[in-house]
């Protein structure tokens, strides 16, 4: 005869059958949004949903707990239409594809809005920015949407916000990728920005909308805004700021980093000129952004010379990418070439500057056609 927990646990789980998968992985989010990270990660290797389900009853019957999981679950589930979200999972047809190629998986979004296609610029820094580190986070924002980019954040006080607000104000699209779940914008002074981010772009969380967020919550967004982008820019950040996981989350992805180095000395910039010891590049303004640089006319390109090859390790890499048109994936790249995930960013984004290498998308990478 089953006892009360085994019951409990047996109704819980199938509540959890007659979800549709979407909804299925939100309930198991809502369970515990702590322990649904390390779940998640189980599911995307490959285990089905219900038999972890199952194997968490076995290992607490305590009947409370699948009491309370499933009314969690139907109230989170409730919060989200009352709120006219969506739910995302990998897999979906309009799963974001690159958040599968950032450095720790992702297995459940959640928003309002629309993501933009394609992946974005990244602009983070500390909550305690200067002016000046606001105007140059809102300008290289505003120079990335001019170029038909779109701009990603975390939504946080200073930096971010800047960001942000220099893609609506260049009528361009941003997202925020939130550290809370959607019920529960945070900071609450930036409610009326989130609204306006809705508007062109989405607010997303992979958090149910009933939670309320925790530290760790914050912290573990960061590798969703480096998955979303192609750039990442770090603008002002001190030694223990946030936004270094951001980078640092980019750079064992492979992505692009780069820092403003700011003043020595200054407290608030310390942790962004550390960055450049690990593999990021320094940037002065927005006219180091990858694609925002002046380019010849078409019709001089074939009179106007060939920038020379590069020494070292752009030379290496360069060897490996043959031509062709569906170029060498990160992985392989920096196999071949025996370098770190920050060693070959760095390398490609010099590459990428002086129009010898060009960017495919889904990690895949080409000497561009006049250097074949």
């Amino acid at each position: 005869m089953h006892g009360p927990g085994e019951e409990a646990g047996a109704r819980w789980i199938r509540f959890l059958a007659g979800l549709d998968p979407p909804r299925r992985r939100l309930a198991l989010a809502a369970m515990d949004p702590a322990r649904w990270l390390s779940l998640g990660i189980r599911i995307l290797a490959g285990e089905e949903e219900l038999r972890c389900a199952s194997a968490l009853v076995a290992e607490d019957p305590d009947p409370r707990r699948w009491r309370g999981a499933e009314a969690a679950a139907q109230d989170a589930l409730e919060y989200l239409e009352t709120l006219g979200g969506w739910i995302r999972v990998p897999g979906d047809a309009a799963w974001p594809a690159s958040l599968d190629c950032g450095a720790e998986p992702v297995g459940i979004l959640v928003g309002r809005g629309v993501v933009p296609p394609g992946r974005g610029l990244a602009v983070v820094g500390t909550r305690g920015s200067s002016a000046e580190g606001d105007e140059l986070a809102g300008a290289l924002a505003a120079a990335w949407v001019r170029e038909g980019g779109w701009v990603v954040s975390g939504g946080a006080l200073g930096i971010d916000a800047a960001a942000h607000r220099g893609a609506l104000a260049a009528g361009g699209r941003t997202v925020v990728v939130a550290g809370t779940g959607l019920g529960h914008p945070y900071p609450h002074r930036h409610r009326s920005l989130f609204a306006r981010v809705e508007r062109s772009g989405a607010v997303v969380s992979e958090y149910p909308p009933t939670f309320p967020g925790r530290p760790w919550s914050f912290l573990k967004r960061n590798r969703i805004v480096a998955g979303f982008a192609a750039v990442v820019v770090v603008v002002e950040a001190p030694p223990r700021s946030g936004a270094l996981s951001t980078a640092r989350f980019a750079l064992k992805s492979g992505r692009k980093v780069l820092t403003v180095p700011g003043k020595p000395g200054r407290e608030r910039s310390e942790g962004a000129r550390r960055l450049l010891s690990e593999g990021a590049l320094p940037l002065r303004g927005p006219e180091d952004l990858p694609g925002t640089r002046e380019v010849p006319a078409r019709q001089n390109r074939e009179v106007s010379p060939r920038p020379p090859w590069p020494d070292g390790i752009g030379r290496r890499v360069l060897e490996i990418l043959e031509p062709g048109v569906d170029g060498r994936h990160l992985d392989d790249i920096g196999r071949r070439a025996a370098l770190t995930p920050g060693e070959l960013g760095a390398a490609l984004l010099e590459l990428e500057l002086e129009g010898l290498v060009e960017e495919l998308g889904a990690g895949r990478f080409r000497r561009t056609p006049d250097h074949w």
